[in-house]
C-alpha cells in the first residue's frame, strides 16, 4: 500500500477528541418508524417519521447514514418476506452488498420516502437473493443494496 513508509501512530489522547459523538453512539438513540410501505411486484416504497432523533451540536437534526441504512436494510428485507408470504421475520437476511452516495441532507424528519426498485430477484442455492437501487428523500441519497436470506425458515413459523 502506498504510503505507509509515513504512518505515524496518533495516540487516543489526542484522537479522540476527534471522534463524531452521533457516530460514537448517537445515532442509536434515534427512533425512526415506518408509517406507511407499499410492496409491488418490483418495487418497495416506505414514508419514514422522526420519533426521536439527535441533535447535533449545530442544534440541527437531520437524517443521517446510519439510521437511513438501517431503514434502507429493513425495507429489503420486508420486500421477499411479503413476496413468499411470511407474516414475520422468521430467517435471517445477509446484506451482501449496499453503496450509498449522499447528495444533500435531509432534514425533514416528518415524512422521508425510501424507494427500493427491485433490479434482480432470484431463489438459487435455497436461498432468495433480492438487488435494488434505493432513492431517499428524491435523491438525497441514492445507492444499491443486495441481499440474501433462506427460501425456508429457521426457526419454527407457527
Amino acid at each position: 500500500m502506498a504510503g505507509r513508509e509515513s504512518l505515524r501512530r496518533v495516540r487516543e489522547e489526542d484522537h479522540g477528541p476527534l471522534l463524531s459523538p452521533h457516530l460514537r453512539d448517537g445515532y442509536e438513540h434515534d427512533d425512526y418508524e415506518f408509517t406507511d410501505v407499499t410492496i409491488g411486484e418490483r418495487i418497495a416504497t416506505g414514508t419514514l417519521k422522526a420519533n426521536r432523533f439527535y441533535r447535533h451540536k449545530d442544534d440541527a437534526s437531520y437524517l443521517s447514514a446510519p439510521p437511513a441504512t438501517i431503514r434502507v436494510c429493513q425495507l429489503a428485507i420486508i420486500y421477499p418476506c411479503r413476496g413468499i408470504g411470511v407474516p414475520r421475520k422468521d430467517r435471517e437476511a445477509c446484506l451482501e452488498a449496499l453503496s450509498l452516495g449522499c447528495r444533500k441532507l435531509i432534514v425533514g424528519l416528518d415524512e422521508v420516502l425510501i424507494e427500493l426498485e427491485i433490479t434482480s430477484k432470484e431463489v438459487r442455492n435455497e436461498r432468495i437473493h433480492d438487488r435494488a437501487n434505493f432513492d431517499r428523500d428524491a435523491g438525497s441519497f441514492i445507492g444499491t443494496v443486495s441481499l440474501f436470506m433462506p427460501d425456508e425458515p429457521l426457526i419454527e413459523s407457527a
